[in-house]
């Protein structure tokens, strides 16, 4: 079977599926969807994930949403090695920092990904209409996801607000860096895994927003970061330059 990834090229979630894709060395079909012109929202899509969030990936039959539980599936059914660790202690580790990432670090992205992004000038959610933006976000099935649109998408934030954001940051940081403070050249122990793949979009994101200097400031992450990186599927998980919505690094 072919899998084929229904994604956003600049979305966090999709990024640390693509990492994941590309560590398992499993090849992959590609339908993106434009978050800023909620084609996430269209029907079709939603009769797909009834969430409306992107990833999806479909294997088959086998639909699976939910970016954490796609990298699970995906490093079952993968050739390449492991991404979840034997040891039954590091694994509790490895699933402990992927909720983090889903709980903590990625909402704490959003006022910097909606302000600086996603309401860039030329961005298409810039340029809606407040009737056009209300008509397409009634369309989304979750509420709160609603209200996080209606609350942040008109209106770039002020700054006080980035500011205590960067804040929050700060402080989601310091636990990676508590996490590393041991010498462990990855976040569940001296294997790279899951939990590793789960960073890649959180860390893009801060990269292109220009909050790169969150982890120079702390020496056990900025290590991990420049490890992640230099991963080649690294570069295979994130977007092109041209395949990235208008923002601080396409300014």
């Amino acid at each position: 079977m072919t899998l084929v990834l229904h994604h956003a090229w600049d979305a966090v979630c999709p990024i640390k599926v693509r990492m994941c894709l590309a560590e398992k060395g499993l090849a992959w079909q590609s339908v993106a969807y434009s978050i800023a012109a909620f084609e996430h929202l269209a029907p079709d899509y939603l009769a797909l994930n009834p969430n409306g969030t992107v990833p999806t990936l479909v294997n088959g039959n086998t639909v699976i949403f939910e970016s954490s539980v796609v990298n699970e599936y995906l490093d079952d059914i993968g050739p390449g090695p492991p991404l979840k660790p034997a040891d039954a202690g590091e694994r509790a580790t490895m699933r402990m920092w992927v909720k983090f990432q889903d709980d903590v670090l990625h909402p704490a992205t959003r006022p910097h990904t909606f302000s600086l992004i996603l309401l860039h000038p030329e961005s298409p959610m810039a340029r809606l209409s407040d009737a056009e933006m209300e008509r397409r976000l009634t369309r989304h099935p979750d509420p709160n996801r609603l209200a996080m649109f209606r609350q942040m998408g008109r209106t770039p934030a002020p700054p006080a607000v980035l500011d205590r954001a960067e804040a929050a940051l700060g402080r989601a940081l310091d636990r990676l860096e508590s996490g590393l403070a041991d010498g462990r050249p990855w976040l569940a122990g001296d294997a790279f895994s899951l939990a590793d793949v789960a960073m890649t979009g959180v860390v893009d994101r801060l990269h292109y927003c220009g909050l790169g200097r969150l982890w120079e400031a702390r020496s056990g992450t900025e290590a991990w970061v420049e490890r992640l990186q230099a991963r080649p599927a690294y570069a295979a998980a994130v977007p092109a330059l041209s395949e990235r919505m208008p923002g601080p690094l396409t300014a």
